[in-house]
């Protein structure tokens, strides 16, 4: 299984993702009670998201960032039980990869439009990675913006694009202004935005569910 992973991830390395996976699910298949599955799995996620198959790397990377493993091979996850012995369960923990994969996970979500379930993950190892951190922030970031000056016909529906990121609902309203009156009271329309509404009732408010 050492050689096996070993040429699975040479292959990942220079750029054969195919066949990285294949070799990777494979092994897997056959050696599915091995501690080194959390590794085989995760090669195979990386190779599919590289391939931009972006279902199959969520649950390749999914099972590795949440499942435990057998770790009774030597190195950082070694553990040999008091008293454990032949035919019985070996223990398990989570995979030494799990955080690689959650940021994977992560980019695989946000690739896939899935925000909510990309800031989660991003959250789970923001702490770990600027990058995580950053993109975390960029997706829970909040926006709203409406054009500063829109122009519509006499007579024709009006109609405007709301941009938003990030927010549940907002209110609309709208007041009905007498343009040549106030040009006439400011001497030009150079400040059309700047218009002081108190007081004054609008002819429409409604809100909006995002």
């Amino acid at each position: 299984e050492e050689v096996g992973l070993s040429l699975a991830l040479a292959r990942l390395a220079a750029g054969d993702l195919e066949g990285a996976g294949r070799l990777a699910a494979g092994l897997g298949r056959r050696l599915a009670g091995s501690p080194r599955r959390d590794d085989l799995l995760f090669v195979e996620g990386v190779a599919a998201f590289r391939q931009r198959r972006f279902a199959d790397a969520e649950a390749l990377l999914g099972r590795v960032a949440e499942e435990k493993f057998p770790y009774d091979r030597a190195g950082p996850r070694r553990l040999v039980a008091a008293g454990a012995g032949d035919g019985e369960a070996r223990p398990t923990a989570g995979s030494d990869r799990r955080w690689p994969a959650t940021w994977l996970l992560a980019q695989v979500h946000h690739a896939m439009g899935k925000t909510v379930e990309a800031m989660i993950e991003y959250g789970k190892v923001a702490h770990r990675s600027p990058d995580a951190r950053e993109s975390y922030e960029l997706l829970a970031r909040k926006r709203l913006g409406l054009p500063e000056v829109s122009r519509f016909r006499t007579g024709e529906p009006c109609r405007m694009t709301l941009a938003v990121r990030n927010v549940p609902w907002v209110e609309l309203t709208a007041w009905r202004v007498d343009l040549a009156k106030l040009c006439l009271q400011r001497g030009n329309l150079d400040a059309i935005t700047d218009i002081r509404l108190a007081g004054i009732e609008p002819m429409h408010r409604e809100r909006v569910d995002l």
